[in-house]
């Protein structure tokens, strides 16, 4: 049976590791879908009693009898080896197993998928792209790795639009093929499983040709890794940065907790926008969710508001007090 039979069937599916912000978040969109959701962790917290109250069953420690013949579906987080007791009991049950990764490329299959990927920005720009399209009545599902302030890291809109956090760890993010790329900086990271830099930006090539072929890519110009990645992919482009690109930052300006800039677009300013969000990392990911915006045909009035009203994402130059 193909994957995505596998998935669309299941109506009992357990998480391994389900205590992690992206599994949590994959927990929860499954049965916000009407699945019946149980999962385990090595220990119990905050993250697991939040599912919890939300009807779903977690267990701790992983143990093989947590692991029922009537479940149809075991999903893994990426930490989970093949020596985990529930992934070994899955095995002689014959219960289908997938990966985190695995499991959310198959949501994106029935989406028009966003997918935000980059060795630093990948998670506030996600969610300023979330934000955006929540306030503009997209309605969108998302599953991204932090807090957005007030709505979370997940949820099952009623829209088409899917917005995902890729990451390149342990190439995860080739699961996904999405119609809107945005790659935000590639650098060396992730050299317990990446050889080198060249293994890298093979990685994000691969990515890059994943999206649609009458899809976008939406990248960081300022980056050169980026760039010579992504000019060599053949799908339609929209760059952005503050020294070059389509969608260019200029005059910024951070005071009273605020950062300020002009948007420019081929030279010619759209905007002067006043974010909540401190510096000048985050008048990049802005722009990558300016670009995002007019591809998918947003007014510039509509997309200043979305920006400037951004919460921020919890534990990213996060104001406590």
């Amino acid at each position: 049976m193909k994957k995505s039979d596998i998935f669309k069937n299941a109506k009992r599916v357990h998480i391994i590791g389900i205590g992690g912000i992206g599994t949590s978040g994959l927990a929860y969109l499954l049965l916000q879908e009407g699945k019946i959701i149980s999962g385990s962790d090595t220990n119990l917290t905050q993250i697991t009693r939040t599912l919890e109250k939300k009807g779903i069953k977690v267990f701790s420690p992983q143990r093989e009898k947590n692991i029922k013949k009537d479940v149809n579906l075991v999903i893994y987080s990426q930490a989970i080896l093949p020596d985990n007791p529930e992934y070994r009991k899955a095995q002689q049950l014959k219960i289908p197993l997938l990966s985190y990764p695995e499991g959310v490329g198959e949501i994106m299959r029935s989406k028009r998928g966003i997918a935000i990927a980059g060795t630093h920005g990948k998670t506030t720009t996600s969610a300023l792209i979330t934000y955006l399209l929540k306030k503009n009545k997209f309605s969108p599902s998302f599953l991204i790795g932090g807090q957005i302030i007030g709505l979370g890291n997940s949820d099952a809109g009623k829209g088409n639009f899917l917005v995902v956090e890729a990451c390149e760890y342990k190439k995860s993010f080739l699961n996904y093929f999405p119609e809107i790329a945005v790659i935000t900086s590639i650098e060396k990271d992730h050299l317990d499983y990446y050889k080198n830099l060249k293994e890298i930006k093979k990685a994000f090539y691969e990515f890059a040709g994943n999206v649609k072929k009458d899809g976008f890519i939406v990248y960081c110009k300022d980056n050169k890794n980026v760039s010579d990645i992504v000019e060599r992919v053949d799908r339609e482009k929209i760059s952005y940065g503050l020294k070059r690109g389509n969608f260019t930052g200029r005059n910024i300006v951070m005071k009273n907790e605020k950062t300020e800039f002009d948007c420019y677009f081929k030279n010619k300013k759209l905007s002067h926008i006043k974010m909540k969000i401190w510096g000048k990392h985050n008048v990049l990911n802005a722009l990558a969710c300016i670009s995002v915006g007019k591809i998918l045909g947003i007014g510039v009035e509509k997309i200043k508001e979305a920006i400037e009203t951004f919460p921020g994402v919890r534990r990213r130059c996060e104001i406590v007090g």
